[in-house]
């Protein structure tokens, strides 16, 4: 009992004087424990890696984060001379739009140098399972021809394209369709010859891996 006063007193007697203590040595640890170091802030981009063969990153959103280090003088220099980057790894990432923190271990940095903050902490990464097809060539035109098409023999090749994409995409594509060809060019006079690049348009969620072109071949029938 007596003991547990003279607790009560201790704690007690000189509060203010005791809580103006604490926090001066609040501050001077603080201020030693700072003492020597520069803060900075370094633009540094995101690196998706180790994506599976079978997944293909559509999409990663920011491609770049603030990164504000501490370190001791004269370690700025050596830091911008790094390549320094966020790395973040794919092959534990499910399919889809995905979220990531942005941890302090993603970025491989020298003794002494410490994070204090990252921003944004998330990354927005849309990941997508990929499948490789054959896919028909299908013939495009524009234009007024004067005669049937059935009046011609046309020959495409080669008839197909294999194709690499987003496999929702390409189980519901059923042909690719080549730019138009002009059949004001089209006469029963004399044969023509198209060669047409095989392009995929920019976000079509596919490449074409070959070939690079198709030779259409257009041949008048003789008309009986």
């Amino acid at each position: 009992m007596i003991i547990s006063q003279k607790i009560r007193q201790f704690f007690s007697k000189n509060l203010l004087l005791k809580s103006l203590s604490l926090f001066l040595a609040i501050l001077l640890w603080f201020y030693i424990s700072q003492r020597g170091q520069e803060s900075f802030t370094m633009n540094v981009p995101i690196i998706v890696n180790h994506i599976p063969s079978s997944v293909e990153l559509e999409r990663a959103s920011p491609t770049h984060v603030l990164v504000t280090f501490t370190a001791p003088p004269g370690l700025y220099q050596q830091l911008k001379d790094q390549d320094l980057s966020v790395r973040v790894r794919a092959d534990t990432i499910p399919t889809g739009t995905r979220r990531v923190r942005i941890s302090p271990s993603m970025i491989t940095l020298p003794p002494g140098v410490h994070i204090q903050r990252i921003t944004p902490e998330l990354v927005s990464l849309h990941l997508v399972r990929t499948i490789i097809r054959i896919i028909p060539v299908e013939l495009q035109y524009y234009g007024q021809l004067t005669v049937p098409l059935d009046r011609f023999k046309i020959m495409v090749t080669p008839n197909t394209a294999k194709v690499q994409g987003d496999a929702i995409i390409l189980n519901k594509m059923r042909a690719l369709r080549i730019p138009p060809i002009d059949l004001k060019k089209i006469t029963l006079k004399h044969s023509e010859q198209f060669v047409i690049p095989l392009t995929a348009r920019e976000g079509a969620g596919f490449q074409i891996i070959g070939p690079e072109s198709v030779t259409v071949t257009i041949v008048p029938i003789a008309h009986r």
